[in-house]
């Protein structure tokens, strides 16, 4: 902006972009027609100049560009008014060569204020609806030009198009009100968390290579305590007063101590590692207790906003009251149990009976000599055999579904199956780090029956892998050995009730297991040169999270 101009008898060249002749004040001496056209005709910012009589006497090549008016179509004319209004008016530039001041606010109130940076100088935003095609938002500035006797001679104007700047500040606040509504009147309990303390140690003890989170926990237990206290909770909405029965809207706690119930601290701790170990989304589930003292199970989802993934100065919160589901699930539970217990009981006096009416059918088969009635006598112990099958399979299913699924990392499961089996001489790769599954619990019988079936019946296996790749529907984990494989025929049969070599039910009760979380399995290896079951796991169940992820 160059305001408060004092002119040395500044020269008029007759060019196109000035009235031929002279203006009052501008007497001609070149000293400073170089410096005028540096900083006005060649400025790139949009410029003009009038005299004191408001004739135009500079347009530059800017404000040619921007408001499609040529130079000479309006240097030496006072119409200068052309490029911002349908009808004349004064521009700022005119109401300060008359020393008019006390009209700005008649023209533009609440849109102007004075320099601070000038003397005799003016600045104002404005909207301009017959600019462009939309209308645009200008930013404007105004000052006087002095000749050496401290006359004026004239005013320079200087525009600025700030339209996009004025749409994003206007989308800006009209999303901000959005989100505060959202926020404010949201059925669910939503809070704003400040993490930078805790972002703050953690960026102090990781300068430390050999520094692990979650060895440091299990060393320090306590230590969830003072990650409480570090956490700020800098803002909470209607429902979150409601769910802890704060005396009062805007009551708020300033930490989570107190808030988080004791045995929810290792979980509290989970979170700490998830953040630590660069996840920027976390669900857990735990348990808080309201200003009152009742306890609540929430799952609680937290969210680093953009922007603040480098100090986690603004986590997002969400927090879902599963208390009344949890009773439910626990009353369910309960049914389950005694439903289970009977089913147990009933199983086995059904198996003592079967085995007393087939000791009675031997006994029998040796008291008769009639081929007629011993084939009756072998119909019948074939029939009592399948009864048993039946009552036995009922110990297997029922198991199935009576726990709720969880976030398991696989790679944790077959470190547990492995600790069952003995592999002897055979070599395992395991690439699957990282890789979290949303499954039934009992998905560890399922690598425990995948590992057994190769130990077993794998005729030779010497190598068994696991690995995994993302693919459209979901994410495939593959289980693969160098064994015999599996016939071209028997490959849909496998997962079939009752066809392999011992029980018939290890491949159907892992396909009923993984199916509980919407997970299949098939095999596409090749005969004679190994198995590979390929277990997809759909798109939402399955996250990565820790470790080497990119293999």
């Amino acid at each position: 902006m160059i305001c408060g101009i004092i002119m040395d008898k500044v020269e008029i060249i007759p060019e196109c972009h000035h009235e031929s002749g002279e203006s009052e004040g501008w007497e001609t001496s070149g000293k400073n027609v170089v410096w005028l056209k540096s900083a006005v005709l060649l400025s790139p910012i949009p410029q003009f100049i009038i005299d004191n009589n408001h004739k135009i006497i500079y347009w530059n090549r800017a404000i040619e560009k921007y408001s499609g008016i040529k130079a000479e179509d309006v240097v030496g004319t006072s119409q200068q008014w052309r490029a911002f209004y349908p009808d004349e008016r004064p521009c700022l530039a005119d109401l300060l060569v008359d020393q008019s001041i006390d009209q700005i606010p008649e023209w533009y109130r609440g849109k102007y204020s004075k320099s601070g940076l000038a003397e005799d100088a003016y600045e104002a935003t404005d909207f301009f609806p017959h600019m462009k095609v939309s209308g645009a938002w200008l930013y404007f500035t105004a000052c006087l030009i002095r000749d050496d006797d401290g006359r004026v001679i004239g005013a320079l104007e200087t525009l600025e198009d700030v339209t996009e700047q004025r749409n994003a500040e206007l989308s800006l606040r009209e999303s901000e009100t959005l989100y505060r509504t959202l926020f404010e009147d949201s059925p669910i309990s939503l809070w704003e968390e400040d993490f930078s303390a805790v972002k703050s140690w953690l960026d102090m003890k990781q300068r430390d290579s050999l520094f692990d989170i979650s060895v440091y926990f299990q060393e320090h237990p306590d230590s969830v305590l003072n990650f409480l206290s570090m956490v700020k909770i800098n803002n909470i909405n209607n429902a979150t007063a409601e769910l802890f029965a704060l005396p009062s809207y805007r009551s708020s706690f300033s930490s989570l101590l107190g808030i988080i119930s004791g045995d929810s601290y290792d979980i509290f701790g989970r979170i700490i590692i998830a953040l630590a170990s660069g996840r920027r989304e976390i669900e857990e589930e735990l348990s808080l207790q309201t200003m009152k003292g009742e306890r609540k199970n929430i799952i609680m989802k937290l969210n680093v906003v953009p922007g603040h993934e480098d100090t986690f100065s603004r986590i997002f919160v969400s927090v879902i009251d599963i208390t009344e589901r949890k009773i439910m699930e626990e009353a369910l539970k309960q049914a389950n149990r005694k439903l289970n217990m009977l089913s147990s009981i009933t199983r086995h006096d059904i198996l003592n009976l079967i085995m007393a009416i087939r000791t009675y059918i031997e006994f029998s088969e040796e008291l008769i000599t009639s081929p007629e009635a011993l084939e009756y006598i072998r119909k019948e112990k074939s029939a009592v055999d399948a009864v048993r099958n039946q009552i036995e399979f009922t110990k297997y299913y029922q198991d199935i579904g009576v726990e709720k699924p969880k976030w398991q990392y696989v790679e944790d499961i077959v470190g547990r199956v492995l600790n069952i089996l003995n592999l002897g001489n055979i070599n395992l790769d395991i690439a699957i780090s990282g890789v979290e599954i949303f499954a039934d619990p009992l998905i560890e019988k399922v690598f425990y029956n995948l590992i057994e079936n190769s130990i077993r019946h794998g005729e030779n296996v010497t190598e068994i892998t696991f690995s995994f790749y993302e693919a459209e529907d979901g994410l495939v984990i593959s289980y693969s050995d160098d064994g015999a494989g599996i016939a071209e025929d028997n490959k849909n049969k496998i997962f079939k009730r009752g066809l392999g070599k011992n029980t018939g039910l290890g491949l159907f009760l892992s396909r009923e297991i993984l199916l509980i979380t919407g997970i299949s399995i098939r095999e596409t290896g090749v005969p004679g040169e190994g198995v590979n079951f390929e277990i997809t796991v759909p798109k939402g169940s399955y996250r990565m999270t820790r470790g080497n992820v990119d293999d």
